[in-house]
């Protein structure tokens, strides 16, 4: 199982989508499984499950 964690700043829906495209794209077998979102002020955490 591969995991990514990262701290930034820009903006976060483009981060996701782009890293959506990147899984999806690069791989003819994956599919997005699950996701959810959280927000607690300024901090957000998105956790997607891909299966290939």
């Amino acid at each position: 199982m591969a995991k990514y964690e990262k701290e930034l700043s820009g903006d976060f829906d483009d981060f996701l989508g782009y890293i959506h495209q990147g899984i999806i794209g690069g791989s003819m077998s994956a599919s997005f499984e699950d996701g959810s979102d959280w927000q607690d002020g300024e901090v957000r955490v998105s956790m997607r499950v891909y299966e290939r």
